[in-house]
């Protein structure tokens, strides 16, 4: 398995907003081939956040990091700081 692996900055006016669009991000990564689990999570602030997505591939992985750059608007309450694709090496 593979994680998509990201960090954002968080601008939402109430943080409590945030919630909800992870969740539908969740939602639609849910239904990409190779889905395994996905979490998101802020900071205490709600200045950043972290997300975690497994995909059963790396290619899977890449490819649903590519459709994250593509589909986070630049003007948006997130910024993208970075993604990465890591191997997982065990999971619970």
């Amino acid at each position: 398995m593979y994680a998509m692996v990201g960090t954002s900055k968080l601008n939402f006016e109430n943080p409590d907003d945030a919630a909800p669009m992870a969740n539908g991000i969740l939602s639609k990564l849910s239904s990409a081939p190779g889905f395994v689990t996905g979490s998101f999570a802020r900071s205490a602030d709600g200045n950043h956040g972290r997300s975690m997505v497994v995909f059963d591939s790396e290619e899977q992985a890449k490819a649903a990091a590519e459709n994250a750059r593509a589909s986070i608007p630049p003007d948006g309450p997130v910024e993208i700081v970075s993604i990465e694709v890591y191997e997982v090496v065990a999971h619970a």
